[in-house]
């Protein structure tokens, strides 16, 4: 995958189509904050995101699990 932060979400582009994983302010467990300012692979794949005002989050792509910092 390709994945991508913008300022409207966690972009994850398979090389035909985007999913985009968007702040729900009703889920605890998903994404902080739209808006991505960096972003990092580490070695065991998970992907940690820096946002603006939603802290670090990271997500396992194999729960599809955020975890806010």
């Amino acid at each position: 995958f390709l994945w991508m932060g913008t300022q409207d979400g966690l972009n994850q582009y398979d090389g035909y189509t985007f999913r985009v994983f968007r702040n729900d302010p009703r889920n605890p467990r998903g994404l902080g904050q739209n808006y991505i300012q960096c972003l990092h692979t580490s070695q065991d794949g998970l992907l940690w995101i820096g946002t603006r005002g939603g802290g670090v989050n990271v997500f396992d792509p194999r729960t599809e699990v955020f975890t806010k910092y």
